[in-house]
């Protein structure tokens, strides 16, 4: 009986799929928390970028609301403009 030669493993395979995973998890992680301290450290630290980032979160908040305002009022005027078909007529 001949027995076949053993293979070799593939390239690619698991292993290095998992070594691969194991870097890029790490890199992600690292860089997420370089990238936030790093954000956090510069409004921590300049108060003109502070003020600015705070007056742009206020604007934003403020452009929400309105839309959101706009928008109902939007649905209430169209709703009212349906006709009704549940009226009643002897």
């Amino acid at each position: 009986m001949v027995e076949p030669p053993p293979s070799k493993p593939a390239v690619g395979g698991e292993e290095d799929c998992d070594e691969f995973m194991k870097w890029f998890y790490t890199g992600m992680g690292l860089g997420f928390a370089v990238g936030f301290w790093g954000f956090c450290s510069v409004v921590l630290f300049k108060r003109s970028w502070r003020h600015s980032y705070y007056r742009y979160l206020d604007n934003a908040k403020d452009w929400v609301y309105v839309s959101f305002v706009l928008l109902k009022a939007r649905l209430v005027r169209r709703t009212k403009a349906l006709p009704t078909s549940c009226t009643r007529s002897d």
